[in-house]
């Protein structure tokens, strides 16, 4: 029996080791093989390093400090037929060995290829006996060399899949429609467009599975991505199954843009699983007559309309969401003991404010002015958070920190509004301050409120606020702030002159509201939802108050949101 020494730059997980591995199985029977591995890497992505040992044992190697010592012991002490070098030589290899290794008195057989589509000839300044290249993209680059070459694919060995017992295995729902991904985090494996997709299809019942690992040099790339990550997404991390994820999917969906001849594609066909790619220079159009293909083309309304199609999945029509704007406002009509002059302004600008909400009223499913009667009686110390800060004064005097009438009052009218304004079968309950206002045309802000829902829906939101961040409890929360383009994801409830709230919380707030001890609105908001529901809040101000008296501060106001910015880029 001959024998074949394989000399690999490394054996962490990708895909020339997974040819390494495939190599040594198949030639196992009918070689002595030897695995040399020059490098390494890393000890936590080792699936396919493992599986060559376990065929190996003690004929798998990993060179030590001293490599040229350790290679030639091993070809020594071997003495192969032919040295197989799983990457141009001179990309890893340093070149005084490579003289040595390149002897002219040598009695083996080199033969090389190499994985990577960027390789090209003028790297090469020793010839082998032999290519064997993986892809023919890499045969035409090299041609003009005058070595001999041949072309071995990865071979595709159809399948029949076990679905079911496969779902069972990982706990897929049957429910849903799986579409898996494969590769290690990286710009060119381009896992960010599979997120993008998998955004725009999260009202669908379809979940996204990411199996690759995320090592420490690509930490630029996917830790940033991982903030981002829509709910309908599960990252698995390196896995030693992935054969068993292919079988309980419905989809391979590879959004790579550099590769030479991935592995990853074979394997999907290998169960002639529906298989979305990108049509790259170096797959010499291969695909092309594949009925399990169908090309990914960068435009995403059209690649999520493929994947819809080659799921069996009917596109849904953009659907009216049942969103209702409720107003919280004051009954012009009862000032109570406010004096005129402030009780003027106060309805003032409420008027100025209903006005704005009647011309933008159409585009939604509903509008509610709810008018509250003023407090200036009510202010319970039972159920009160800080009964210690309240103050029953009827003097138009606050000093902070306090609970006026007016923060009662505030309080009551916004609970009282979402309790019974929130019916079962919204989607989104838009609750407007009563001096509230935008400079939006109706249409704008419309579609700013649609954005925030698909970009809630997509990242499992409670609440959305339209205004820019604005903390409302110390510490620096504005480091656990993540920038979303437009938005930014924050840690707790911002201020909010519009709140946007989602069917997913209603019964929660609902409880919530109907149990805990009352505060100022804002405040309350604060404290309950800090770091127990998903938030948002727009980067700029999408709506404002309006300047004039305050019954809750019991003076004219002049509101500056440049002054109260913390949002830091």
């Amino acid at each position: 029996m001959k024998t074949l020494l394989i000399i690999t730059p490394h054996m962490s997980t990708g895909g020339c080791p997974q040819v390494v591995a495939k190599k040594v199985e198949m030639f196992k029977d009918v070689y002595n093989v030897i695995c040399v591995e020059w490098e390494c890497l890393a000890w936590d992505y080792v699936v396919q390093r493992n599986r060559v040992i376990n065929i190996l044992g003690e004929r798998f190697i990993s060179l030590s400090e001293n490599k040229e010592y350790d290679l030639f012991n091993v070809i020594k002490d071997y003495n192969p037929d032919i040295i197989m070098i799983e990457e141009l030589s001179e990309t890893f290899i340093p070149k005084h060995i490579l003289k040595r290794l390149y002897s002219q008195t040598r009695e083996y057989r080199i033969f090389e290829t190499t994985h990577s589509s960027y390789s090209r000839p003028e790297q090469k300044t020793f010839l082998p006996d032999k290519f064997i290249f993986v892809s023919p993209y890499s045969a035409d680059t090299f041609k003009d060399l005058g070595v001999p070459y041949d072309v071995i694919e990865y071979p595709i060995d159809k399948k029949t899949p076990k679905k079911e017992e496969s779902q069972k295995l990982l706990n897929f729902d049957p429910e849903y429609k799986h579409i898996v991904n494969v590769g290690l985090f990286t710009p060119g494996k381009n896992q960010k467009y599979a997120f993008e997709i998998a955004e725009k299809l999260s009202k669908y019942k379809i979940k996204f599975h990411f199996l690759g690992n995320q090592a420490v040099n690509f930490r630029d790339y996917w830790e940033p991505l991982m903030m981002r990550k829509p709910v309908n997404c599960e990252v698995w991390g390196e896995r030693n199954d992935v054969d068993t994820f292919l079988q309980a999917s419905d989809m391979f969906l590879f959004t790579s843009t550099l590769e030479l001849n991935p592995i990853s594609i074979k394997e999907s066909l290998e169960y002639d699983l529906p298989t979305m790619i990108f049509d790259l220079k170096t797959y010499y159009g291969k695909y092309d007559t594949e009925d399990s293909v169908t090309y990914l083309t960068g435009d995403i309304e059209k690649d999520c309309d493929n994947i819809l199609n080659n799921l069996g999945i009917e596109k849904k029509n953009n659907k009216e969401l049942n969103i209702k704007l409720v107003h919280i406002l004051l009954d012009p009509n009862e000032p109570k003991d406010i004096s005129e002059e402030s009780w003027k302004s106060t309805v003032d600008k409420q008027l100025q404010s209903r006005k704005c909400w009647e011309e933008r009223k159409d585009y939604f499913t509903s509008y509610v002015p709810r008018f509250n009667i003023l407090n200036r009686e009510e202010i319970p110390a039972e159920n009160c958070a800080q009964p210690e800060i309240i103050n029953r004064s009827k003097e138009m005097v606050n000093e902070p920190p306090v609970l006026s009438y007016g923060h009662y009052g505030c309080y009551k009218s916004n609970k009282d509004a979402i309790i019974e304004e929130f019916d079962e079968d919204l989607d989104l309950m838009v609750l407007i301050g009563g001096d509230v206002v935008t400079d939006l045309t109706p249409e704008e802000f419309y579609n700013k409120v649609i954005e925030a829902y698909n970009l809630g829906i997509a990242h499992g939101a409670g609440l959305i606020n339209l205004n820019e961040p604005v903390y409302l409890s110390g510490g620096e929360w504005w480091k656990e702030s993540i920038d979303f383009g437009d938005w930014v994801k924050v840690p707790h409830f911002m201020v909010g002159d519009i709140i946007l709230i989602f069917k997913s919380l209603r019964n929660d707030i609902i409880e919530k509201l109907q149990t805990t001890l009352w505060h100022s609105f804002d405040i309350w908001m604060a404290w309950t939802y800090s770091h127990n529901t998903v938030q948002f809040t727009s980067k700029e101000n999408l709506a404002y108050q309006l300047d004039g008296f305050s019954v809750l501060d019991y003076q004219e106001k002049n509101i500056d949101y440049k002054e109260t910015k913390l949002w830091k880029n």
